[in-house]
């Protein structure tokens, strides 16, 4: 009986150890994905950041500026910078589509003229 109390106390320090162990694993892996929340988030901020200077940045060229801004508001950027983005691009579908009417008519009058 005594042998068996034995084996009994010793069966349940060992889960007792392995229960610490579990427990203290457990306190690290809570620490370590806390940690790497938030880097993911830091890392998500100076995404943007750097997406937001990009597009407002008019030493930058209308390309860079415009694919900045389609990250930056897909990553979450919102605000001022969004707006500017979506004002910009407004912008800029319209000086392509008066580019593209002025090389059609341009295209168009040179046609005419071998016409006649």
């Amino acid at each position: 009986m005594i042998d068996t109390l034995k084996e009994i106390a010793l069966v349940i320090g060992y889960l007792s150890t392995i229960a610490g162990f579990g427990f203290g694993a457990f306190k690290v892996y809570k620490k370590i994905d806390k940690k790497l929340s938030t880097i993911e988030e830091h890392t998500l901020e100076n995404f943007r950041d750097i997406k937001r200077i990009t597009l407002m940045s008019k030493d930058m060229p209308i390309g860079e500026r415009l694919d900045a801004g389609e990250k930056y508001v897909n990553a979450g950027g919102n605000g001022e910078a969004k707006v500017h983005y979506y004002v910009l691009k407004k912008e800029r579908e319209e000086e392509l589509m008066h580019e593209c009417h002025h090389v059609c008519d341009s295209h168009c009058n040179v046609s005419d003229s071998h016409k006649a």
